[in-house]
């Protein structure tokens, strides 16, 4: 299970808005869903990180990388 521990949720939102700093003025919506996909028990890139970015007149784009665990500053 991963914590929504609100040091994690600035450190994503600031770094997905680093990002897409760029294409702010046609990003309409941006939506990050972390999740566990093993749920709690221990394995090998069972981290998972899905992110649509919603575009001004085109369709969203979605991206999904796993890992073996969530970077932390």
């Amino acid at each position: 299970m991963i914590k929504g521990q609100e040091a994690l949720v600035a450190q994503v939102k600031g770094t997905a808005e680093k990002a897409l700093a760029r294409f702010s003025e046609h990003v309409t919506r941006v939506e990050v869903h972390l999740s566990d996909e093993n749920s709690g028990k221990s394995g090998q890139f069972d981290q998972r990180c899905m992110l649509e970015a919603r575009l001004e007149g085109r369709q969203p784009v979605a991206v999904t990388d796993q890992a073996a665990s969530l970077p932390r500053d």
